[in-house]
């Protein structure tokens, strides 16, 4: 609204921008006169400015001041593969994943009258590769140049400050062996350690453009995944075959003994994991009322399972807020649904256990904390598993990369023997344009090699609890404490003996004070007994 504060175009353009409206206002001049010119800050369609305007020119004969629309606002139209889109912007990301289209300008026409196609082509980036590669071994170097400075000598002779330190060895000893580990071809799906997991079927692994080999796990006995991994490595097909385990989760890890594209495995698994039911809890955290309103209390349930007279094994533990945890083992009294829901509740752990009975038949744990509120918020851990009714999943054959080693793409550990690498930009070149997706994979896919590494750094670094340098720093914290506190409590002992000596000192010094008015009384003394006068 114009008033004393807003009466000029220039005022009203500065209003206008402050004012957050979505809009930008500036003032245009020329020999004509003055223009306000007000441009959407929305692109397409849905920018479109509707303006009414009441302003009159009060020095121009109250000149009313009416808005004329020059660009109407529309979205960008575009075909893609013969598909009709649009987009409010001329920037468009959403097309095609990983794809930004940057819309210059319309198509040209065609002596037809139709619009030229533009062909887009995706290449492989291999100069942005080649730099982050190069950039890792640059920072590598680095980090191996400032340990071994620490670990030496000075001009003079002297010991640096980590000479001899067993961190700074310990962390080589974790780099060199990570930039050493070979990179699996390929891996099968996970299977969970605690879930009484047994293996059957078979599978065919194919090296290169080798015979497919059948490999069958030798049952009945023969029924874990370190079973299949010997059955692999005994066939002596030119794949090596390990057990990964991280955490509960265990993976069948396989690579070729031939590096490149002729080492490539194709692999067809037909291997069946029979694994107990895991009984995992699903819950809801309590919540504290309000005025408007009440507080709700925590509760959830177990998985469920076919049968609440299924024989359970395992474990369970609970915790009600901040209290303690405390857990329930299934044994030969309590190993059913029913029987569990007893001696939670037999245990007064602050939650109440009950069988319920679901619409499709199937049968769960509910738990319902005693406490209402955040307060009663409920934390279960579920290791409990129903070994009557086993589910079975087929174990997939996941590819990773055909490249093995760092070696294989020119960075190798340097022949000054100080730790560290040397890059030969050539040889990656020549992978990238041969195998690029095997690079990529080597450095990105799931237990790849890029993944291991990454870990193994993070691990070691202060950000991780359990890390070499976290714990270093632990130690040293600790030793520095230790010493603080010794220099105090002797700092605390000289104060005290300091006030002492002190004291000693100031009563000598009152003794020795003393000391000729004494032997003044004692020669007065004398002279009185033999009469002999000194002051003669």
């Amino acid at each position: 609204t114009i008033g004393s504060s807003i009466n000029t175009l220039d005022k009203l353009a500065a209003a206008i921008n402050s004012a957050g409206l979505g809009v930008t206002a500036s003032v245009l001049k020329d020999s004509s006169g003055s223009r306000l010119s007000l441009v959407s800050g929305t692109s397409g369609d849905k920018g479109n400015l509707t303006i009414t305007s009441s302003i009159t020119d009060t020095t121009d004969k109250n000149t009313a001041l009416g808005y004329t629309g020059s660009v109407t606002g529309s979205d960008a139209t575009l075909s893609v593969d013969g598909v009709d889109l649009t987009s409010s912007s001329n920037i468009v990301t959403d097309l095609i994943p990983g794809l930004t289209f940057q819309l210059l300008a319309p198509s040209a026409k065609q002596s037809d009258n139709s619009l030229e196609q533009v062909q887009v082509v995706i290449g492989n980036d291999i100069t942005g590769v080649e730099t982050a590669m190069n950039t890792m071994v640059s920072d590598y170097n680095a980090l191996i140049s400032a340990m071994n400075a620490q670990q030496g000598v000075d001009s003079s002779g002297n010991s640096e400050p980590l000479f001899g330190s067993p961190t700074l060895s310990l962390l080589q000893q974790q780099l060199m062996s990570a930039l050493n580990t070979q990179n699996p071809n390929g891996y099968l799906d996970a299977v969970t350690a605690d879930t009484g997991t047994t293996l059957s079927g078979s599978m065919t692994i194919q090296v290169g453009n080798g015979v497919e080999t059948k490999i069958d796990l030798p049952q009945p006995s023969g029924n874990s995944l370190t079973d299949l991994a010997d059955a692999i490595n005994a066939a002596n097909i030119g794949v090596t075959a390990s057990v990964i385990t991280k955490g509960n989760q265990s993976n069948l890890s396989l690579q070729s003994q031939t590096s490149g594209a002729n080492g490539r495995l194709t692999l067809s698994s037909s291997i069946l994991a029979s694994s107990n039911t895991a009984l995992l809890f699903s819950g809801t955290a309590g919540t504290d009322g309000s005025e408007s309103t009440s507080s709700t209390t925590s509760s959830g349930t177990l998985a469920a399972i076919p049968s609440a007279s299924d024989v359970l094994a395992g474990s369970i533990s609970i915790r009600v807020g901040n209290g303690s945890s405390q857990t329930i083992t299934i044994d030969s009294t309590n190993n059913t649904l029913d029987t569990l829901a007893d001696a939670i509740n037999a245990a007064n752990l602050g939650a109440t256990a009950s069988v319920i009975k679901n619409d499709d038949g199937t049968s769960s744990l509910s738990l319902l904390s005693g406490t209402p509120g955040s307060a009663g918020t409920l934390s279960i851990s579920s290791n409990l598993v129903d070994t009557t009714h086993k589910t079975s999943t087929t174990l997939n054959y996941t590819n990773s990369s055909d490249i093995s080693t760092l070696a294989s793409m020119g960075i190798t550990v340097a022949t000054k023997a100080d730790g560290s690498l040397d890059f030969d930009p050539s040889t990656l070149t020549s992978v990238l344009n041969a195998d690029f997706s095997g690079v990529v994979g080597f450095f990105q896919n799931m237990n790849s090699w890029g993944q291991g590494f990454s870990s193994m750094l993070s691990h070691a670094g202060s950000s991780s609890a359990s890390g070499i340098l976290a714990l270093a720093t632990k130690s040293n914290s600790s030793v520095e404490s230790t010493l603080n506190a010794n220099i105090s409590r002797e700092e605390s002992m000289i104060s005290a003996q300091q006030k002492s000596l002190t004291a000693e000192l100031n009563s000598a010094n009152q003794i020795m004070q003393q000391l000729p008015t004494l032997l003044d009384g004692i020669n007065q003394l004398y002279s009185a007994i033999t009469g002999y006068n000194q002051s003669k």
